[in-house]
């Protein structure tokens, strides 16, 4: 499959889901693409380094941009914060063609994304619960 191609599948694969689900997906293509872009360092391929380091920082900083302060307290905080310091090491490993960096910015990436897949996965369990039709479970009338 050529990058196009890739890309193309990706963008539909994200159309199809949840909030939660693009956001855990837009971690694990971030830590891909980190782990690419370590792949290139150990190649030498500045160039293709370059754009991989881009493509990181863009999805990083679209996803930081998108924390909702007012509503997520503590956690947006903390969010915010995690976001700042993955950026300044992605900046380090891209300045220093360090691949322990991209090693280490991709697992978190990873741990992040499997975070919100786990989340999604409560979500969407929970939400089927509560619309599940009522036929066989039992119920309490305390209208009377």
């Amino acid at each position: 499959m050529t990058p196009n191609e890739k890309l193309a599948y990706r963008q539909l694969d994200m159309q199809s889901d949840d909030p939660m689900e693009i956001v855990a997906k837009a971690f694990l293509l971030a830590a891909e693409s980190c782990d690419e872009a370590r792949a290139a360092c150990e190649r030498g391929d500045i160039a293709l380094k370059g754009a991989l380091v881009n493509r990181i920082s863009t999805a990083l900083t679209l996803l930081k941009a998108d924390v909702d302060h007012e509503r997520g307290g503590e956690v947006a905080a903390s969010m915010d914060r995690t976001y700042a310091v993955l950026l300044g090491r992605l900046v380090t490993a891209h300045a220093t063609s360090d691949v322990k960096i991209f090693e280490e910015v991709a697992g978190h990436l990873r741990s992040l994304g499997s975070a919100w897949d786990e989340a999604a996965r409560t979500h969407r369990s929970t939400t089927a619960v509560r619309s599940a039709p009522a036929e066989g479970r039992a119920s309490l009338d305390v209208r009377r």
